[in-house]
Protein backbone atom coordinates (compact mmCIF):
# COMPACT_ATOMS: atom_id res chain seq x y z
CA UNK A 1 0.00 0.00 0.00
CA UNK A 2 1.19 3.48 -0.74
CA UNK A 3 -0.17 6.49 1.40
CA UNK A 4 1.17 9.75 -0.38
CA UNK A 5 0.17 13.49 0.86
CA UNK A 6 0.20 16.51 -1.03
CA UNK A 7 0.16 19.79 0.09
CA UNK A 8 -2.02 22.44 -1.93
CA UNK A 9 -2.95 25.93 -2.67
CA UNK A 10 -6.40 25.09 -3.39
CA UNK A 11 -7.28 21.75 -2.56
CA UNK A 12 -10.49 21.49 -5.64
CA UNK A 13 -7.59 22.62 -8.34
CA UNK A 14 -5.25 19.52 -7.03
CA UNK A 15 -8.72 17.24 -6.65
CA UNK A 16 -9.33 18.53 -10.63
CA UNK A 17 -5.91 17.44 -11.03
CA UNK A 18 -5.71 14.65 -9.59
CA UNK A 19 -9.23 13.26 -11.19
CA UNK A 20 -8.31 13.85 -14.54
CA UNK A 21 -4.95 11.47 -13.66
CA UNK A 22 -6.51 8.71 -12.49
CA UNK A 23 -9.37 8.77 -15.30
CA UNK A 24 -6.72 9.31 -17.97
CA UNK A 25 -5.11 5.92 -16.21
CA UNK A 26 -9.00 4.00 -16.39
CA UNK A 27 -8.47 3.61 -12.54
CA UNK A 28 -11.75 3.58 -10.38
CA UNK A 29 -11.42 5.75 -7.41
CA UNK A 30 -13.33 7.05 -4.43
CA UNK A 31 -13.01 10.48 -3.51
CA UNK A 32 -13.84 11.63 0.15
CA UNK A 33 -13.69 15.48 1.78
CA UNK A 34 -12.89 15.23 5.44
CA UNK A 35 -14.03 11.90 6.33
CA UNK A 36 -13.56 10.77 10.34
CA UNK A 37 -11.96 7.46 10.50
CA UNK A 38 -14.44 4.77 10.58
CA UNK A 39 -15.42 5.95 7.21
CA UNK A 40 -12.27 5.70 5.88
CA UNK A 41 -11.82 2.27 7.27
CA UNK A 42 -15.19 1.04 5.98
CA UNK A 43 -13.69 0.86 2.35
CA UNK A 44 -10.89 -1.54 3.33
CA UNK A 45 -12.84 -4.23 2.25
CA UNK A 46 -13.28 -2.95 -1.06
CA UNK A 47 -9.44 -1.45 -1.79
CA UNK A 48 -7.88 -4.87 -0.61
CA UNK A 49 -9.44 -6.84 -3.86
CA UNK A 50 -6.56 -5.04 -6.02
CA UNK A 51 -2.90 -5.20 -6.29
CA UNK A 52 -1.48 -2.45 -5.19
CA UNK A 53 -3.51 0.04 -2.67
CA UNK A 54 -3.00 4.05 -3.17
CA UNK A 55 -4.05 6.60 -1.00
CA UNK A 56 -3.87 10.04 -1.75
CA UNK A 57 -4.70 12.85 1.10
CA UNK A 58 -4.88 16.20 -0.34
CA UNK A 59 -4.64 18.92 2.11
CA UNK A 60 -4.56 22.80 2.32
CA UNK A 61 -4.73 23.57 5.71
CA UNK A 62 -7.66 23.85 6.59
CA UNK A 63 -9.24 21.01 5.02
CA UNK A 64 -8.39 17.07 3.76
CA UNK A 65 -9.94 14.83 1.11
CA UNK A 66 -8.34 11.37 0.16
CA UNK A 67 -8.44 9.82 -2.54
CA UNK A 68 -8.51 5.68 -2.29
CA UNK A 69 -7.68 3.43 -5.28
CA UNK A 70 -7.36 -0.10 -5.83
CA UNK A 71 -4.84 -0.75 -9.10
CA UNK A 72 -2.85 -3.38 -10.64
CA UNK A 73 -0.10 -0.84 -11.02
CA UNK A 74 1.12 2.62 -9.08
CA UNK A 75 0.10 5.81 -10.50
CA UNK A 76 2.42 8.36 -9.56
CA UNK A 77 1.31 12.05 -9.65
CA UNK A 78 3.74 15.11 -10.35
CA UNK A 79 3.91 18.68 -10.98
CA UNK A 80 2.03 20.53 -9.07
CA UNK A 81 0.90 17.17 -7.45
CA UNK A 82 3.99 16.14 -6.20
CA UNK A 83 3.78 14.36 -2.51
CA UNK A 84 5.13 15.99 0.81
CA UNK A 85 6.32 12.87 1.57
CA UNK A 86 4.91 8.74 0.76
CA UNK A 87 5.15 5.71 2.97
CA UNK A 88 5.40 2.47 1.93
CA UNK A 89 3.29 -0.51 3.93
CA UNK A 90 3.30 -4.02 3.79
CA UNK A 91 -0.55 -4.90 4.73
CA UNK A 92 -1.16 -8.62 4.82
CA UNK A 93 -4.60 -8.28 5.45
CA UNK A 94 -7.95 -6.77 5.52
CA UNK A 95 -8.27 -6.21 9.56
CA UNK A 96 -4.64 -4.52 8.92
CA UNK A 97 -5.75 -2.09 6.23
CA UNK A 98 -8.61 -1.25 8.40
CA UNK A 99 -6.73 -0.84 11.18
CA UNK A 100 -4.12 1.81 9.07
CA UNK A 101 -7.16 3.38 7.63
CA UNK A 102 -8.03 4.35 11.21
CA UNK A 103 -4.49 5.69 11.93
CA UNK A 104 -4.31 7.52 8.63
CA UNK A 105 -7.66 8.79 9.64
CA UNK A 106 -6.52 9.80 13.24
CA UNK A 107 -3.69 11.89 11.56
CA UNK A 108 -1.40 9.61 13.28
CA UNK A 109 0.82 9.41 10.56
CA UNK A 110 3.09 12.64 9.62
CA UNK A 111 5.79 11.38 6.89
CA UNK A 112 7.84 14.63 7.07
CA UNK A 113 9.87 13.05 9.90
CA UNK A 114 10.40 10.22 7.55
CA UNK A 115 11.82 11.51 4.57
CA UNK A 116 15.26 11.55 5.11
CA UNK A 117 15.31 8.39 6.87
CA UNK A 118 16.93 6.35 4.42
CA UNK A 119 19.69 8.65 3.81
CA UNK A 120 20.66 9.20 6.84
CA UNK A 121 20.34 5.34 8.03
CA UNK A 122 22.60 4.91 4.95
CA UNK A 123 25.49 7.34 5.85
CA UNK A 124 25.41 5.97 9.21
CA UNK A 125 25.73 2.40 7.95
CA UNK A 126 28.66 3.80 5.32
CA UNK A 127 30.25 6.03 8.35
CA UNK A 128 29.98 2.35 10.16
CA UNK A 129 31.05 -0.17 7.52
CA UNK A 130 34.21 1.93 7.24
CA UNK A 131 35.46 2.12 10.71
CA UNK A 132 34.79 -1.84 11.29
CA UNK A 133 36.68 -2.23 7.80
CA UNK A 134 39.69 0.30 8.49
CA UNK A 135 39.82 -1.93 11.87
CA UNK A 136 40.71 -4.95 9.59
CA UNK A 137 43.42 -3.26 7.67
CA UNK A 138 43.31 -5.52 4.94
CA UNK A 139 46.13 -4.95 2.11
CA UNK A 140 44.29 -6.02 -1.13
CA UNK A 141 42.07 -2.89 -1.75
CA UNK A 142 39.81 -4.81 -4.07
CA UNK A 143 38.87 -6.57 -0.83
CA UNK A 144 38.94 -3.78 1.52
CA UNK A 145 35.92 -2.47 -1.34
CA UNK A 146 34.01 -5.21 -1.48
CA UNK A 147 34.12 -5.41 2.44
CA UNK A 148 32.97 -2.11 2.89
CA UNK A 149 30.06 -2.48 0.34
CA UNK A 150 28.84 -5.65 2.07
CA UNK A 151 29.22 -3.87 5.45
CA UNK A 152 27.38 -1.19 4.57
CA UNK A 153 24.97 -3.30 3.20
CA UNK A 154 24.70 -5.26 5.96
CA UNK A 155 24.60 -2.36 8.61
CA UNK A 156 21.73 -0.81 6.29
CA UNK A 157 19.51 -3.24 6.73
CA UNK A 158 19.74 -4.24 10.09
CA UNK A 159 18.78 -0.24 11.19
CA UNK A 160 16.55 0.41 8.30
CA UNK A 161 14.92 -3.31 8.29
CA UNK A 162 13.19 -2.59 11.79
CA UNK A 163 11.93 0.99 10.71
CA UNK A 164 10.29 -0.09 7.49
CA UNK A 165 8.41 -3.50 8.94
CA UNK A 166 4.84 -2.39 9.71
CA UNK A 167 3.31 -2.57 13.33
CA UNK A 168 0.56 -3.87 11.10
CA UNK A 169 1.55 -7.32 9.86
CA UNK A 170 1.26 -8.44 13.73
CA UNK A 171 -2.86 -8.20 12.93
Amino acid sequence: MMYAQIRCNVLSTCASELEAIFKTAGVEFVGLLEPDPETLASYSDRLYSGKTIEIIELIDGLSRMFYLASLQTPIKPGGELEPEFTLFFNVNSREALQVLLRVIGKKRIRGKRYRHRSGINFAISFLGSLLFSSLLNTKNYFLQSILLLALTLLIYLAIDYPLRAPLLQRH
